[in-house]
């Protein structure tokens, strides 16, 4: 028990004269209740001492299951822990880990409100501790740690296809390093820029020197391929790199790796020209023309490309109709001019069945 009083059971007596006689009476019930005031002299249990493991340089909850003592006659807010010295970290609240302190309690460790927090050498850290109930005290008592090394992985390293002159956002599809520590953050550190282009990171414009891996997820990293303004882009196709480091702290980093960057005129990204949810509205064995407005497109590949030549090619055939040109469905044309788009000389036919809805797929 831990309260200071104890309360017996209580007993009744009676009285009567030491004679033996006849008609002899007895007193009337007495009853005596006796109370005892405990001695605090129980000394505090050990039950858990086992290793705290976590990463270099992190920080970990203590539980109950790492740390705990008991005592008979105090309770768990009375039974304090007093830090003589610890090495390769200190004991902190979980709410300001960054300060370190000197004593706690059994009821702070059961409300998992302490922390051990790793300095980031390479050694596992000891905590000396002796544990007192006011009165009572065990100890030194060492309670000890063990930090693991943090280790990088790099999962995605894939190309990015980029048309030429066009930005295109870096996904964890192209590029994914991931900590052995998942609360620590990964960067990258670019060690040897593009040459032909820029990494961007939203919501800047200006080429960067280092972004992270958060970045990446949240699709804010970009490259966008450049050229001089005195030129044109004449190639169909070229590559570019970027070197870069992977870090995290206290870990070993991923040094020099290589980034490519495949540019081409295949690597699609003009559909951001287009409107792509372009639709039509078509009776039962009616037609209607394809409208396609290419006018952005054609725009920009003048610019930076020179002169283009622009045709659209049925990729996907319709399943309840055809694609006929200019109202003639005789010569299965599947090849259409950017002029012939734009003034919607390509007309879908539709084949008078009992369907709701129909697909062409252009390129």
């Amino acid at each position: 028990n831990t309260s200071s009083v104890v309360s017996l059971p209580s007993w009744t007596y009676c009285m009567r004269p030491p004679c033996i006689c006849w008609g002899a009476s007895y007193s009337l019930p007495a009853r005596v209740r006796v109370s005892i005031s405990l001695v605090n002299d129980q000394v505090p249990v050990v039950v858990n001492n086992t290793i705290l493991r976590l990463w270099r340089g992190g920080l970990q909850a203590i539980t109950p299951s790492h740390l705990a003592a008991v005592d008979r006659d105090s309770p768990s807010d009375n039974v304090t822990y007093a830090i003589l010295s610890a090495t390769a970290g200190h004991i902190a609240l979980a709410s300001t880990p960054s300060a370190a302190i000197d004593k706690f309690t059994q009821t702070q460790l059961n409300n998992l409100q302490l922390v051990f927090v790793h300095s980031g050498e390479a050694v596992d850290g000891e905590v000396d501790i002796v544990i007192s109930d006011g009165t009572n005290s065990v100890g030194p008592v060492i309670f000890k740690t063990r930090c693991e090394d943090v280790t990088l992985q790099l999962r995605n390293n894939r190309p990015l296809n980029v048309f030429p002159l066009l930005r295109r956002a870096i996904t964890v599809d192209h590029l994914l390093a991931e900590c052995s520590d998942p609360t620590r953050q990964v960067v990258y550190r670019v060690v040897g820029q593009p040459s032909l282009g820029q990494l961007v990171v939203e919501p800047h414009s200006t080429p960067v020197l280092n972004f992270t891996q958060d970045d990446v997820n949240a699709l804010r990293v970009s490259y966008q391929h450049t050229t001089p303004q005195s030129h044109t882009f004449t190639d169909y196709a070229t590559n570019d790199t970027f070197t870069f480091d992977v870090i995290a702290q206290f870990s070993l980093p991923l040094a020099h790796q290589e980034f490519h960057i495949d540019i081409s005129v295949w690597s699609g990204g003009l559909d951001e020209f287009l409107d792509t949810s372009y639709s039509l509205t078509v009776e039962e064995g009616g037609h209607a023309s394809i409208h396609i407005n290419t006018t952005l497109m054609v725009k920009f590949l003048y610019k930076h490309v020179g002169s283009p030549t622009i045709t659209g090619k049925l990729w996907e055939l319709p399943a309840h109709g055809a694609v006929c040109y200019h109202g003639n469905c005789s010569d299965n044309r599947t090849t259409f001019t950017d002029w012939e788009l734009n003034n919607g000389w390509a007309e879908y036919h539709h084949d008078h069945s009992d369907t709701l809805h129909d697909v062409v797929v252009q390129r």
